[in-house]
């Protein structure tokens, strides 16, 4: 569940979410309601893509491993200066598509959204 701005709907003449943050090829609405603040909605998603949603640490590390790529990873991290980052590389227990800080590892390698899509596609068979 996420939350989400309400948005005026011109076409329809009606207030919903502002979907415009959300990859609608990747996900389905299943359904949302107004929250009590009356100006934002609580939204239901469903991932629906055929990219992994979600791979283990080893999964990715192992693949990072036969890029080449996992001593630069490793040491980018520890030189980051977002804590966060370094947290969830050591402690996480799985690294979903949509976290905000597998993207900020995709954009340290420079790696397109396919690129990381292909890169859970292909540290899932691992």
């Amino acid at each position: 569940m996420i939350q989400l701005p309400k948005y005026l709907n011109s076409q329809t003449n009606s207030f919903e979410p502002h979907f415009s943050t959300i990859n609608l090829e990747k996900w389905s609405v299943k359904g949302y309601t107004l929250n009590e603040d009356n100006e934002s909605y609580t939204v239901d998603l469903q991932w629906i893509s055929k990219i992994p949603f979600s791979i283990t640490p080893a999964q990715g590390r192992m693949m990072l491993l036969q890029l080449g790529l996992l001593a630069a990873v490793k040491e980018a991290v520890k030189n980051s200066t977002n804590e966060a980052l370094r947290i969830f590389w050591e402690y996480s227990l799985s690294w979903d598509r949509d976290n905000i800080h597998i993207a900020a590892m995709a954009a340290m390698l420079e790696m397109s959204e396919d690129q990381t899509d292909n890169f859970f596609i292909e540290a899932k068979k691992i």
